[in-house]
């Protein structure tokens, strides 16, 4: 999987799989089966970030070329001209390679507080993919299976933006409490709670 600047929510996921099924109204993003916690700045839902267990890192090149039929469409439309020939080796249609960082990941794994695992489940193997540049191929999701936490797992679904600074473990972010968490509106103050914290 694309290596992500920001951290994947589960509850974000689900959101992102409950409009999915409601035909891309995000009206009900919101409208799930997860226990909520109220915290001094608002509300999120009790359930944590994805933690990984990657196997190797390695960097990829990719190419971004031209696309020619929204040029095509430009220039028939008289917005633009363009020279007899096109030059994708340099100039304004010049193609780009850039280096990504990638991740291979053997599990992922995140944790929920909820009264309807089988609900969890099913909007969970909805899934496809995690994570960026799907197209290429990359954060194919293989497998789902839930299963109970352990008793000191109880509050591992605290690991994620939170409300409220519950602990001294957490250190303030600029973010969002709920999904869409890619969007920039609506983002404050939340508190951080990652993974380097646990053992």
């Amino acid at each position: 999987m694309s290596k992500p600047d920001l951290p994947i929510h589960l509850d974000g996921l689900l959101s992102s799989a409950k409009t999915a099924e409601d035909g891309g109204d995000w009206t009900n993003q919101h409208d799930l089966p997860i226990e909520r916690f109220e915290g001094e700045n608002g509300w999120c839902f009790k359930a944590s970030t994805l933690r990984f267990s990657p196997v190797a890192q390695e960097v990829i090149a990719k190419t971004n070329k031209i696309d020619v039929t929204h040029l095509a469409e430009i220039v028939k439309n008289g917005v633009t001209k363009i020279p007899n020939k096109v030059s994708t080796a340099s100039g304004k249609y010049k193609a780009d390679l850039y280096f990504d960082s990638v991740v291979l990941v053997d599990v992922v794994e995140a944790y929920v507080v909820t009264d309807s695992p089988d609900r969890v489940l099913e909007l969970l193997k909805t899934l496809r993919f995690i994570g960026g540049n799907k197209g290429l191929g990359l954060g194919l999701v293989k497998s789902v299976q839930l299963a109970e936490a352990l008793k000191e797992e109880a509050d591992y679904w605290q690991h994620r933006f939170l409300p409220s600074e519950i602990d001294a473990d957490c250190h303030a972010v600029v973010g969002r409490l709920r999904s869409p968490y890619w969007k920039h509106d609506e983002q404050v103050i939340v508190y951080n709670k990652s993974w380097n914290v646990v053992p």
